[in-house]
């Protein structure tokens, strides 16, 4: 996730610095589309995070208590 927010965040930055010479059927420019699934794939990258500590968490309790 961490890669694809990077990704976006580039297209977002191609799309500032060449925008559309056409209006887009998205509901916003391109630019904040981008900046949009960025965001996203930001958020289910530290959901992705907390899960993963919360199952290493779990995998340490039940190794010690074997």
């Amino acid at each position: 996730m961490k890669e694809k927010e990077q990704y976006h965040l580039e297209m977002a930055e191609i799309y500032r610095l060449h925008p559309l010479p056409f209006d887009s059927k998205l509901p916003m420019p391109m630019q904040q589309h981008c900046k949009y699934f960025a965001e996203k794939a930001h958020e289910a990258a530290n959901a992705d995070e907390e899960l993963a500590a919360v199952r290493e968490y779990v995998a340490q309790e039940l190794s010690h208590s074997r």
